[in-house]
């Protein structure tokens, strides 16, 4: 096990993986990578890159934040707007704002097509071809009121930023918050990640068509989940109405704000707080994030055949701090 005395500590731990995929570069395939805030002792080898799940829609949740610090967006402009060519709901309650919340309104079209044709997972398209295709059928309730938990969302999130920043998501991503950030290792890929820093997987995930790169197509190493989830809280890019917007939860029993979750913790001296709680996962693939902007400490944890183990190694840290994880609240009953 392998700690660093300052700054970011990636460590590895366990011993080889078993199963179908690709090689490690160093003949070891760790089944869980894990980093930490602040960093341990010694210096340790290069972590393998695995996918990050859903922790791609915070990650395009910053990029829009920044792209409307920028004045090339609004968060609370109605879709129509934002992106011309859309066919869905002319609705202006309809705003990039309820579709990083997930409260949109608009049905799982997504899902539904790939429940009749998991052939689309392999076809190629221009995202706002695809967000007129899977993403522009309401509901019967208004956008801001429900939670819904839909990938269709985030097909439209795309779409928006791509034509406001005049540039597909890799890149854009690139410049807005991979970059700036610090994840030197974080990128957009489609299809099946392959490489030969690739971590090896025990079962085959579903692959990413490019459409969906907000959704989850998002490949990283742990320091980079950490360098990204401490961006808006120690770049002098996000401000503090930014940092209201990132954490003001609106949906509390999902501890959903915009893109991501915030999740309470009590510390030892019983105060309670709320802290950014990122998990993604695809298939084999599991990550995971906690980053407590009051202290500047974090853990984050990835791997692709022992999830278990990665839980229990969060758990760790968190009980070597100090912090209890406390249960979301229950929804409110009208």
């Amino acid at each position: 096990m392998t700690r660093l005395t300052a700054g970011l500590a990636i460590t590895l731990i366990l011993t080889a993986s078993v199963g179908p995929g690709n090689a490690s570069p160093v003949g070891i395939d760790p089944r869980v990578e894990f980093a930490t805030l602040p960093q341990g002792p010694d210096e340790a080898p290069a972590p393998l890159i695995r996918q990050a799940g859903s922790i791609a829609k915070y990650v395009c949740t910053l990029a829009a934040v920044r792209m409307e610090n920028a004045g090339l967006l609004s968060l609370d402009a109605p879709v129509m707007d934002l992106l011309p060519s859309y066919s869905g709901p002319r609705d202006p309650a309809l705003t990039l704002r309820r579709l990083l919340e997930n409260r949109s309104g608009l049905e799982d079209g997504l899902a539904a097509a790939l429940s009749q044709d998991m052939g689309l997972l392999a076809i190629a398209m221009p995202s706002a071809e695809a967000a007129n295709r899977f993403s522009n059928v309401s509901s019967t309730t208004p956008p801001g009121e429900v939670f819904g938990y839909v990938n269709s969302n985030w097909v439209l999130v795309q779409a928006i930023l791509e034509q406001a920043g005049g540039q597909s998501i890799g890149p854009l991503l690139d410049e807005w918050v991979f970059t700036p950030s610090g994840a030197e290792g974080a990128y957009i890929f489609t299809g099946i990640l392959d490489g030969a820093r690739v971590a090896r997987v025990d079962r085959e995930p579903i692959p990413i068509p490019n459409y969906v790169a907000c959704a989850g197509g998002m490949a990283a190493q742990p320091s980079d989940l950490l360098a990204i989830s401490a961006f808006p809280f120690t770049s002098g890019l996000f401000d503090e109405a930014d940092r209201a917007d990132l954490t003001g939860q609106t949906t509390p029993e999902e501890a959903y704000a915009l893109g991501g979750r915030f999740e309470r913790v009590r510390d030892a001296d019983g105060r309670v707080r709320h802290v950014s709680w990122q998990t993604g996962s695809n298939g084999p693939w599991f990550a995971t994030v906690i980053y407590d902007p009051e202290t500047g400490q974090g853990f984050a944890a990835m791997t692709a055949s022992d999830r278990d183990e990665a839980m229990a190694l969060q758990e760790a840290w968190l009980a070597r701090r100090g912090l209890e994880y406390l249960e979301r609240p229950a929804p409110e009953v009208d």
